[in-house]
């Protein structure tokens, strides 16, 4: 074999070293793991925010030593209850001031003549219309000295105040309830939901469901005049805490039931067998002279009925569902009833249920005088004052869902003393400060989701060396590290908490995003 010349071996160097020259950045491309560059964690670690709350400990008497007691007994409380209380991510800071009213200035801006409810409830919404501007969080405590000397429960308005007729005798109870309003209105946690609500284009949809119509009995409605008078107050209050403008669905199905006939081999069940089916299910209350059926049967509410919910679906968000649910003619009117401590039944104050991960159920009985002046009718247009009772059940459906609670005044009292506070309630089933509770707690809760969320996504970068970071992700987390920048600016700078809440949503959803994003999804 003969030698390669100078010549040809330096053609081979030549191609060797093109061959490496186009080779290299090949192999970049194709085998190096793109990783874009990201904000450090530390930016969201154990960041917290401050919510300060004024309260005015408002003395109405000409007793100078009646609102001595009164403000150093209330000082006390609220110390008590604000060291009983702390949050991970944000801290309330509460500031007291001490007032006396002795003369008749405020009472001539009023027009009363002496003071009683309707001076308070003037003078605490002249105050409320004056923080509407405010962003500070400002609570009125008004302790009356009546009279008669006779002690009233508390009374707590829509706005953020209450007020209380007291007298030196009854201080210690007057404390006691005062102590418990005061942990209602600014500590209670908000109470557990299935349902995530807020952190993305959102839709609810309504369904009118006649079970069985038949001539006076086959019902319609008008979702935009319902939406106008019980659910646009709602949500319209709620705003801040929805990132997106919400949707509303509506329809009307005919022929469904609420129960589902039990498990079978055979899929032809007709409808007389199916009659047969939910018979055996509702019951007759022969004392009550209604019938009835049991929660236990409505546990396969969703997935088990035979009828269909035709939702529309914004970019595959699921809606929230409320069924308003009109019972055959022959079962009416329907009710629902629970089993109590003893195992006997109950029936429930309110025909309703709510479905983790689907939404709310409530059962509408026509009346017999509407049923009997359309008797002959073959549709009835629900008139939408005739369906007022059944929306304010949505609309707690929608405060539970939320978070809140429904029912402050049937155990306002921790150690059992029922009926020392009355909860007023505002006109769109939200007050001041509920509201005030929730946009706290849902910063405090997206705060912390964040943070979770990027711990997450940071944990698997260096735990897997092969972990890419395409553009798309790091644009999330860099997007929602500046929404959470924002809204610690937004809550501990400006104390602006209505842009607050919206900058933590905002984050919310992007970094959940980026957590579960399709190239982030082989890790997990």
């Amino acid at each position: 074999m003969g030698v390669p010349t100078d010549a040809v071996s330096n053609r081979i160097l030549v191609f060797f070293a093109c061959w490496c020259l186009l080779a290299l950045p090949i192999h970049h491309f194709t085998c190096s793991v793109e990783r874009n560059t990201i904000p450090a964690l530390d930016s969201v670690l154990h960041k917290k925010v401050t919510f300060p709350i004024h309260l005015n400990l408002i003395c109405v008497s000409s007793t100078d030593s009646f609102c001595s007691m009164v403000h150093e007994q209330a000082t006390e409380r609220i110390k008590q209850q604000h060291q009983a209380h702390e949050h991970r991510h944000g801290e309330i800071e509460i500031h007291i001031t001490r007032e006396q009213y002795t003369n008749t200035k405020q009472l001539q801006q009023c027009q009363v003549s002496h003071f009683d409810m309707s001076y308070v409830a003037c003078l605490q919404k002249m105050r409320s219309t004056e923080q509407t501007s405010s962003t500070r969080y400002i609570y009125d405590f008004y302790f009356i000295e009546p009279a008669s000397k006779s002690a009233l429960q508390w009374i707590v308005s829509p706005y953020r105040s209450a007020w209380v007729y007291a007298t030196e005798q009854s201080m210690k109870s007057t404390m006691d309830a005062f102590h418990n309003v005061l942990n209602r209105m600014l500590y209670t946690p908000l109470q557990p939901s299935h349902i995530d609500i807020g952190v993305k284009d959102q839709i609810f949809s309504f369904t009118l469901l006649n079970s069985e119509p038949e001539r006076g009995h086959n019902y319609e409605w008008n979702m935009h005049d319902i939406h106008a008078a019980y659910l646009s107050p709602f949500f319209h209050r709620v705003a801040n805490l929805l990132l997106y403008a919400y949707h509303i669905d509506s329809q009307i199905l005919h022929y469904g039931y609420i129960l589902s006939p039990p498990p079978t081999d055979d899929i032809h069940v007709d409808q007389t067998d199916f009659n047969t089916v939910v018979a055996k299910y509702i019951r007759k209350d022969e004392a009550g002279n209604y019938f009835y059926v049991t929660n236990k049967e409505l546990q396969t509410f969703v997935g088990g009925t035979d009828w269909n919910r035709i939702s529309s679906l914004v970019n595959d968000v699921s809606p929230v569902q409320f069924m308003v649910y009109i019972p055959p003619k022959k079962y009416l009117p329907l009710h629902i009833k629970s089993a109590a401590v003893n195992d006997s039944l109950v029936r429930s104050q309110y025909d309703a249920f709510i479905v983790p991960r689907f939404g709310g159920c409530v059962v509408y009985n026509p009346s017999p005088a509407l049923m009997e002046a359309n008797a002959k009718k073959r549709r009835i247009k629900l008139q939408t004052t005739e369906l007022s009772d059944t929306f304010n059940v949505i609309v707690s459906q929608l405060r539970s869902m939320f978070g809140l609670r429904n029912d402050y005044s049937s155990d306002d009292d921790d150690d059992g003393d029922v009926g020392q506070a009355k909860y007023l309630m505002h006109d769109s089933g939200i007050n001041d400060w509920e509201l005030d509770l929730l946009i706290r707690e849902y910063i405090v809760h997206d705060l912390h989701t964040v943070e979770i969320a990027l711990m997450n996504i940071y944990a698997m970068i260096e735990k897997v060396s092969q972990l890419p970071i395409n553009q798309e992700v790091a644009t999330l987390i860099s997007d929602a590290v500046y929404a959470f920048d924002e809204a610690l600016f937004a809550c501990n700078r400006d104390q602006d908490f209505n842009a607050c809440i919206q900058w933590t949503r905002h984050s919310n959803y992007l970094a959940k995003k980026a957590e579960y994003h399709p190239s982030m999804l082989p890790v997990l």
